[in-house]
């Protein structure tokens, strides 16, 4: 008779119902940054795009842009950002 069939488990036995499933943790450097990045973007923070950051300014640009325009418009249009669509970052063509 089997420790299953007796009604008694032992704790090396396991039983997999149909709600059971491996829950795997990467724990590397790569996967701590994926779940930190991920629940940041969950949270409301908006991830931006590399080709945007100017190093000269050490900053994005876009994102700095977008935050003036929305937060602070009448800064934005004393700098001449109000209606623009596109933001030179130094170093690359305009976008």
């Amino acid at each position: 008779m089997t420790a299953k069939e007796s009604g008694k488990l032992s704790s090396s036995v396991h039983e997999k119902g149909p709600l059971h499933r491996k829950i795997v943790s990467d724990t590397s450097e790569g996967g701590l940054e994926k779940i930190i990045f991920d629940d940041m973007v969950d949270r409301g923070w908006r991830a931006g795009d590399a080709k945007d950051y100017g190093r000269e300014y050490c900053v994005d640009l876009i994102n700095l842009r977008d935050f003036l325009n929305t937060t602070q418009p009448k800064i934005a249009e004393e700098l001449l950002l109000k209606n623009q669509k596109r933001c030179q970052v130094p170093g690359s063509e305009n976008r």
